[in-house]
């Protein structure tokens, strides 16, 4: 086949084929369309990362707002002072005034024993509680543990009981000893004192009995015996002489 027929089929060819569906018109228009949809998309995804992003900065200054809110308050929390609260053991009990009137009603005798005599000024816990009357502030202040000791050796019924300062008007430096003891049926307070040679008003009371001896030392020791309140029997009161010289030789 030459080239000239090969030319006139082609001719043929293209004569036979169908007129176009569209136009030029057509494609500029569908052309446009496409251009708006992608300026569509385009405006849309824009506005969605403008709105992502303020949302990112308002949920941000809240959050930084809510710490700086939280770290004021523990410094505010930190810096406050503590709360008023008194510490278990903390706490002291009310002194008792130095002219308050001793408890002795005539009651039993306490039933609380110093184990462990030692030397003078060394309180035994409960003589707190048994103020005295009529002590000057400058004698007889403490339990003397070496009178108290030899007290109680010379008066069996003290043995075993509580000893307190004695119940006198102690001369500066007087030391002293007492018990609240029953003789049969009669309460009150023995005390003994060694206090300088010719010291006198040691009585608190004028029903109190006393007796004195002179101790080696040239001391002057006296056994005092006060009755309990509402009564005017002071126990022991025969036994006074010869507990004070017993006593007297011993210091």
């Amino acid at each position: 086949m030459d080239e000239q027929k090969l030319s006139e089929l082609f001719r043929d060819a293209t004569r036979d084929a169908p007129p176009a569906s569209f136009d030029v018109g057509e494609v500029r228009a569908a052309s446009a369309r496409a251009t708006a949809r992608r300026r569509s998309a385009v405006a849309v995804g824009s506005a969605l990362a403008v709105v992502l992003v303020f949302g990112g900065v308002v949920v941000s200054a809240n959050l930084f707002a809510n710490t700086a809110g939280d770290t004021a308050a523990a410094v505010s929390a930190e810096g406050a002072p503590p709360p008023d609260v008194t510490r278990f053991g903390d706490a002291q009990a009310p002194a008792l005034p130095e002219d308050a009137a001793p408890d002795r009603s005539g009651g039993m005798p306490p039933r609380s024993v110093p184990d462990d005599p030692s030397t003078q000024g060394d309180e035994p816990l409960g003589t707190a509680d048994r103020p005295t009357v009529g002590r000057t502030p400058g004698g007889c202040v403490e339990v003397d543990r070496e009178l108290a000791v030899a007290l109680a050796d010379e008066l069996p019924v003290a043995r075993g009981l509580q000893p307190a300062p004695a119940a006198a008007n102690c001369p500066v430096g007087a030391r002293g000893a007492s018990y609240l003891v029953r003789d049969g049926g009669t309460t009150g307070t023995v005390s003994v004192v060694v206090a300088p040679a010719g010291t006198s008003d040691l009585a608190v009371d004028p029903s109190v009995r006393f007796q004195s001896s002179p101790t080696p030392g040239g001391e002057e020791l006296y056994v005092l015996s006060e009755p309990a309140a509402g009564s005017s029997v002071a126990p022991f009161a025969d036994e006074l002489a010869s507990l004070a010289q017993r006593l007297g030789d011993r210091f």
